[in-house]
């Protein structure tokens, strides 16, 4: 009976989604083509290049530890939550389900990583999971999970706006495991998160992260990575680091809902969302 409200609710928006599309005064960029940029350095000189950062910098590129999960949910509500544009827009707030339900099993997989600094602070984290076309179970869970996220974001007393990640998502038409079937993937990284430390943005700190993990994963099997970005700043390290595509993108200021109020009005300086792939 928890469950029947959301369940109808969701449904409700899809039927909205599906017939009223046209009151979304969006305009999409579908690209088919990968950037043309050449990367400035080869692969191996990138990561000559990064190592020598860490050592000047003095930091340390590592795996996050189940004992550092607690650590890096602060970190993310410092740093990344209350000024991202999609979660600050949703109003976004803290709760135990959000952090025991959604990001610490999701860190727990062995798939995000972290930089620290000299003294064992966290300075940067890049968050995502490996994903098999052949796991039923998470793609199950990735349809129930919205539901089971709202409902009891509720139960817990939350006032966050989950209406537009759903909506979000349908404009921009993200959707990872469709993907994986219609490019044959067997495998791939679905990257969620990267962020800095305030203190240390301007440092490179997010190139690290980025092309770190997307070497690991391709070791790992991987053959793309696919997000949503909707910072410029990751969006434009993504297209810096070569074999980037852009498959759908919006602008924020034209995003709007049935009611013509602006869906994510908190994005500050960040002018564009997208959703991007990577050729590992």
């Amino acid at each position: 009976m928890i469950l029947s409200k959301p369940i109808s609710q969701l449904f409700v928006t899809k039927l909205w989604l599906e017939r009223k599309s046209t009151l979304f005064s969006t305009r999409l960029f579908h690209v088919s083509q990968f950037v043309t940029n050449e990367a400035r350095y080869s692969d191996q000189e990138r990561s000559e290049v990064i190592q020598r950062r860490l050592q000047k910098l003095g930091l340390t590129f590592q795996q996050i530890p189940h004992n550092l999960t607690s650590k890096v949910m602060d970190f993310l509500w410092d740093n990344f939550f209350q000024q991202e544009p999609l979660t600050s827009s949703m109003n976004l707030d803290r709760t135990w389900i959000i952090d025991n339900l959604r990001y610490i099993p999701l860190l727990k997989k062995g798939d995000s990583y972290v930089v620290l600094n000299r003294t064992g602070e966290i300075v940067g984290v890049r968050i995502g999971r490996q994903m098999d076309i052949h796991d039923k179970v998470s793609q199950f869970l990735d349809i129930v999970g919205p539901t089971i996220m709202i409902n009891g974001s509720k139960l817990a007393g939350s006032k966050a706006d989950f209406s537009k990640i759903i909506i979000l998502k349908h404009i921009l038409k993200y959707d990872p495991w469709k993907f994986m079937k219609d490019h044959n993937c067997q495998k791939i990284f679905e990257a969620l998160i990267v962020c800095v430390d305030k203190k240390y943005r301007g440092e490179g700190i997010g190139e690290i992260l980025m092309h770190n993990v997307n070497k690991i994963m391709k070791e790992s099997g991987c053959e793309y990575t696919y997000g949503l970005y909707t910072s410029d700043y990751s969006s434009a390290i993504n297209q810096n680091l070569g074999n980037g595509e852009v498959l759908s993108s919006a602008k924020y200021n034209e995003l709007v809902d049935n009611h013509g109020n602006l869906l994510l009005p908190k994005h500050e300086e960040h002018t564009i969302v997208s959703v991007r792939i990577t050729k590992l």
